[in-house]
C-alpha cells in the first residue's frame, strides 16, 4: 500500500475515528469531574552533620570519625510507626500503635531524601488540603522532639553515671578524712614529714593518671563493643539499588509498565473489569512485570555489588579502639610499675611515718579524682544543654491551593484519553478496512479477477443526474 491509500482509509472513516477521540475525551473529563480532587503539601528539612560534636567526639575525638548515614537514618525514623504515632498525637488523634487507623495515616505519607544534599522532603496526600499540611508539620514536629530527646539522652546517661560515682567518691573521701583525722589526733602527728611528702606527691599523681587512664579505657571497651555489635548487623559488601534502578533493561521496562497501567487507568474509566479489551491490557501488564522481577533477579544472581562504605569505616574504627586499649593497657601496666618502684621509697621511713604517707596519699587520690569527676559532671551538663536536634526547618508545609490539585489533572487525562480514542480509532479504521473484502475498484477487478474493465457506469439518480452521494437509488 502507498502513502495515499492509508490516507483514504483514514477519510473513508473519519467519522468512527472522530466519533472515539471525541468519546474518550469526554468520559475523561467526566470522570475527572466526578472524582474527588487530592491534594498534596510538603515541607523540607535540613539533616545538619552532627561529626565533631556530642558525647562521642568528646570521649573518643582521638580515635577518628565514625560515618553514620545520617540523611537514610533519619528517613527510616521519619517512615517508622513510632514517629507517625507521636504526629497522630500532635493532631489530636487517640490512635494504637497497632491499629489499621494509624497504619492508613501512615501511609499516606512520602519521604523522599533529596538527592546530593542533606535535604530531605516529607510530603503527605489527603482530599482535605488543611488535614494535609497539619499533618506534614505534625510528623516533623514529632521527628525534632524525638531527635533531641535522643540526643540528650546521650548526655543525660554519662551525667547520671557520673553523679553516681562521684556519691561513691564523696563517701570514699569522707572516709580517707576521717582516718587520716584519728589518726593523727591518736599519734600526735600534724603533717608528714618532707620526704614523705615528696614521695605522697608522686604516688598521687601516679595513682591520678592510673585511675585516668583505667576510665578511659573502659569508655573505649564498651564503644568497642557497640561497634562489634553493628559489625554483625553489616555486610562487606550489598547489591546497590542505584545499579539496579539505571540499568538500562530495567528503565525500558519501567517505563513500558507505566505506559501500559496508564492505558489501563483510562480503559477502566470506560469499560468493565471483565471486558476483552481489559483483560488483554492486563496479560501485558502481568507479562511487563514479570520480566522486570526476571531482570532484576539476574542483576542480584549476577552479583553486582558495591562497597558497603559503613562496614568499611567500622573496621577502621575497631582497629583504632583497638590500638587503643591496647595503649592504655601498656601505659596502665608502665604505672603500675612506677607505683610498685615509688612505694618502696617508703621503707626508709618509720612506720608511723608510712601509715601517715598512706593515709595522705589516699585523701588526695580521692581529692582529684572527685575534682576530676566534678568537671567531667559540669561538662555533660553543659553538653547536655547544648545538645540540639540537628534538624533545620527549611520549609514548613503551606495549605494547597484548592484550584491545584495533584489528582486528578483534568486536561491531562482528556489529553490522553484523546490520544488514546485517536489511536484506537485509527486501528479499527485499519481492521475494518483489512476485513472488507467487497470489489470496489475498478483496480479490485483486474487484481482479484484477472479481468479488463472496459467501461464504467455512473450511478444515475431518479432525477437523471449522476448520483455523486448516497446509493438510496442503486
Amino acid at each position: 500500500m502507498e502513502l495515499i491509500e492509508y490516507i483514504n482509509i483514514l477519510k473513508k472513516y473519519w467519522y468512527l475515528i472522530l466519533g472515539l477521540t471525541l468519546i474518550a475525551a469526554l468520559v475523561a473529563g467526566i470522570v475527572s469531574t466526578i472524582m474527588d480532587p487530592v491534594y498534596e503539601a510538603d515541607a523540607k528539612i535540613l539533616v545538619r552533620d552532627k561529626s565533631g560534636t556530642g558525647i562521642d567526639a568528646m570521649i573518643f575525638g582521638g580515635m577518628g570519625g565514625q560515618v553514620r548515614n545520617q540523611i537514610q537514618n533519619s528517613v527510616e525514623i521519619l517512615k517508622s510507626r513510632s514517629i507517625a504515632y507521636s504526629a497522630a498525637r500532635l493532631l489530636n488523634f487517640e490512635y494504637e500503635l497497632d491499629s489499621t487507623y494509624l497504619e492508613s495515616f501512615r501511609s499516606g505519607f512520602t519521604i523522599q531524601p533529596v538527592q546530593n544534599t542533606d535535604f530531605i522532603r516529607i510530603a503527605y496526600q489527603s482530599k482535605d488540603p488543611v488535614f494535609a499540611r497539619d499533618a506534614v508539620n505534625a510528623l516533623v514536629d514529632a521527628f525534632v522532639d524525638t531527635t533531641l530527646q535522643f540526643n540528650r539522652e546521650e548526655a543525660r546517661s554519662a551525667r547520671s553515671f557520673i553523679e553516681e560515682q562521684l556519691a561513691n567518691m564523696e563517701e570514699n573521701l569522707s572516709t580517707s578524712e576521717e582516718s587520716l583525722r584519728k589518726f593523727k589526733a591518736h599519734e600526735k602527728i600534724i603533717n608528714p614529714s618532707e620526704e614523705a611528702k615528696a614521695i605522697i606527691n608522686k604516688l598521687t599523681n601516679l595513682d591520678v593518671s592510673r585511675s585516668e587512664a583505667t576510665v578511659t579505657k573502659r569508655e573505649v571497651e564498651a564503644k568497642l563493643e557497640k561497634m562489634l555489635i553493628q559489625l554483625e548487623k553489616e555486610t562487606n559488601t550489598y547489591i546497590s539499588s542505584q545499579i539496579i534502578s539505571t540499568n538500562p533493561l530495567v528503565t525500558n521496562i519501567k517505563t513500558q509498565l507505566i505506559t501500559k497501567e496508564t492505558e489501563m487507568q483510562v480503559l477502566l474509566n470506560k469499560s468493565t473489569p471483565e471486558s476483552r479489551e481489559v483483560k488483554s491490557l492486563q496479560k501485558e501488564i502481568d507479562a511487563l512485570k514479570l520480566q522486570l522481577n526476571q531482570q532484576v533477579e539476574i542483576i542480584v544472581t549476577s552479583k553486582t555489588e558495591t562497597t558497603n562504605p559503613l562496614y568499611q569505616q567500622l573496621i577502621v574504627s575497631i582497629s583504632d579502639a583497638q590500638s587503643t586499649i591496647t595503649a592504655l593497657e601498656a601505659r596502665i601496666s608502665a604505672l603500675n610499675e612506677l607505683t610498685k618502684i615509688t612505694e618502696k621509697e617508703f621503707d626508709v621511713l618509720p612506720d608511723k611515718e608510712i601509715e601517715l604517707a598512706r593515709l595522705t596519699r589516699d585523701l588526695q587520690v580521692s581529692e582529684n579524682i572527685y575534682t576530676m569527676l566534678l568537671q567531667k559532671k559540669e561538662e555533660y551538663r553543659i553538653q547536655e544543654a547544648m545538645q540540639s536536634a540537628n534538624i533545620q526547618k527549611i520549609d514548613m508545609a503551606i495549605t494547597p491551593n484548592e484550584n491545584n490539585p495533584i489528582r486528578p489533572k483534568t486536561k491531562m487525562n482528556i489529553a490522553v484519553a484523546a490520544f488514546l480514542g485517536l489511536f484506537l480509532g485509527a486501528m479499527l479504521a485499519f481492521l475494518f478496512e483489512y476485513l472488507d473484502n467487497t470489489i470496489v475498484t475498478k483496480e479490485d477487478i483486474e487484481e482479484y479477477l484477472g479481468l479488463t474493465v472496459l467501461a464504467a457506469i455512473p450511478e444515475i439518480s431518479s432525477e437523471g443526474g449522476v448520483n455523486h452521494g448516497s446509493k438510496k437509488n442503486k
